[in-house]
């Protein structure tokens, strides 16, 4: 026997090492992912220690801005959760009516051979042999008897079992509306919760703005944030050399082909003067709904998903060969800093973090430290205010 399948010992051993090289790379990604998000983290952290230095008003924001987008995050889950299980409840109920017009239809059919057994009387058999002359026709009255005895045995036990699985779907039912009971529950309570963090964002951006206009210093406090971008986008770009993006077709191919991110109208335009003239727009702003959702223009990988000082909750996207797409004034954020992207993945929902007055995207292109004029990358142009 062993002799029989002796070559196939080297195949065997071919799928081992293939399977065990398999698992290592699996493991080998899992642990460049986890490095990865662990030194972004300590970007964040830093970046955050800055912004707490600077200003309470501004940390003001930032926390009641990064609670409202766990808040909607949290409320998305269990609107996820909610149409589930009004899918589920939809279904149990179909299969308990069903089962009811099954179990109506044996009941009918069980009460006409009762009715039949009770008109033949109680000693069926008995009666049958004493009025019976014909062996031959006695014969098949008892195999005719022996059938009907068997199918009504039948159809009791399709009867019992309608009415165990019945009370199995009942049961699975009450779970299910209990479940949706707590989940609407807990929706009540995120709601109410972000009443309040909205409400203590709104006090925030005020004592924010009257800081600014006290100090005069609105010029300053933009040349800060353009300083603190620029120091994460380096931060970034120096971590993420070490676990390069493998691009599908390269970036720069794609110029003028692209969808923007959101669609809406554009509120500010790249190179545009700002407070000023000391300082310019590096993207543009798209004016759109209120949780509109942003996608991702690209295959990428997620370099950042958190909070930034003039940005609100900013996602930047890594695409290879130096290329950074920027996504800001988030009002959620569903990716998280490692994560892979495709094209049309939905990365946020649009807001007004960052201090704005209205929803809006903040959008910009990077090759290396250089800013793009977004519109060349795209197949159709923005509306304009």
């Amino acid at each position: 026997m062993r002799a029989r399948f002796a070559h196939l010992l080297p195949l065997v051993a071919l799928f081992a090492c293939l399977n065990g090289g398999l698992a290592l790379a699996a493991g080998g990604r899992e642990a460049e992912l986890t490095e990865l998000r662990q030194r972004i983290d300590a970007i964040k952290q830093d970046i955050d220690r800055d912004t707490r230095k600077r200003s309470q008003a501004q940390s003001a924001v930032q926390e009641a801005e990064q609670q409202i987008g766990l808040i909607n995050r949290k409320l998305r889950e269990i609107s996820t959760q909610r149409q589930a299980g009004q899918a589920r409840r939809n279904k149990l109920s179909a299969e308990r009516n069903e089962l009811l017009g099954e179990l109506g239809h044996e009941q009918a059919a069980l009460s006409g051979q009762v009715r039949a057994a009770y008109v033949a009387g109680r000693e069926e058999r008995l009666k049958l042999l004493l009025n019976q002359e014909d062996p031959a026709r006695l014969g098949r009255m008892m195999v005719y008897y022996d059938y009907f005895n068997r199918m009504r045995a039948k159809t009791i036990d399709r009867v019992s079992g309608q009415i165990l699985a019945l009370q199995e779907v009942d049961a699975e039912l009450e779970k299910e509306i209990a479940r949706l009971e707590q989940l609407e529950k807990e929706r009540t309570d995120e709601l109410s919760r972000l009443e309040n963090a909205r409400s203590q964002r709104a006090d925030a951006v005020a004592r924010l703005d009257q800081d600014l206009a006290s100090k005069g210093t609105q010029v300053a406090q933009l040349e800060e944030q353009a300083r603190v971008l620029e120091k994460l986008v380096q931060e970034l770009r120096a971590v993420l050399g070490e676990f390069p993006v493998q691009a599908q077709e390269p970036f720069a191919s794609l110029r003028g082909k692209l969808a923007w991110p959101v669609s809406g109208r554009l509120l500010a335009d790249f190179g545009q003067p700002r407070a000023g003239q000391r300082i310019k727009w590096n993207g543009v702003l798209v004016g759109t709904r209120q949780g509109s959702e942003i996608r991702a223009i690209y295959h990428g990988r997620v370099a950042y998903a958190d909070w930034l000082p003039g940005m609100g909750l900013l996602v930047i996207l890594e695409h290879g060969d130096g290329y950074m797409s920027l996504y800001g004034h988030n009002d959620t954020v569903y990716v998280a800093a490692g994560d892979w992207v495709a094209p049309g993945d939905v990365l946020a929902t649009a807001g007004e973090s960052g201090g704005r007055a209205e929803p809006a995207l903040y959008f910009e292109i990077r090759k290396g430290k250089v800013s793009q004029n977004p519109h060349r990358w795209f197949a159709k142009p923005l509306a304009k205010r």
